[in-house]
């Protein structure tokens, strides 16, 4: 996973072109999220797609927000588990941080934790500081 700092967007490209080719060779990763695509067509993330391989073409677009199908990709792609963190409202109206394995695969040995921000409708990684 190394060598990808500061390259967010040749990063997405990447996991885009690998993406493709996983379509393109029906891969188990290409059978699922197809499958998870088209049972969520009307979904806003879709962009308007009518299938995976439309979508992955669009969202070469820089400029086309990231969904979770790009997590999915990047997942994948890089073979690392993410684990993603955000705030929501608990009983009683009191704030409550929530964890989810959004894509986890037990072959997989490395982990990233995202926060994401709903108001921004954007994740950020979050680092270890006991490491630094």
């Amino acid at each position: 996973m190394t060598g990808w700092r500061h390259r967010g967007v040749e990063l997405r490209l990447h996991a885009i072109d690998w993406a493709e080719t996983q379509i393109q060779k029906n891969t188990k990763w290409a059978t699922t999220t197809s499958e998870h695509f088209l049972a969520t067509i009307n979904d806003t993330d879709n962009y308007g797609m009518t299938n995976l391989l439309e979508y992955v073409r669009h969202i070469r677009n820089k400029r086309v927000y990231a969904t979770s199908i790009d997590l999915s990709m990047i997942s994948s792609c890089l073979q690392i588990n993410i684990v993603i963190y955000s705030l929501h409202t608990a009983y009683g109206g009191s704030p409550l941080v929530q964890s989810q394995n959004f894509f986890f695969d037990s072959d997989f040995s490395s982990q990233v934790k995202l926060w994401y921000d709903a108001a921004a409708e954007h994740y950020e990684p979050i680092m270890d500081i006991t490491t630094l």
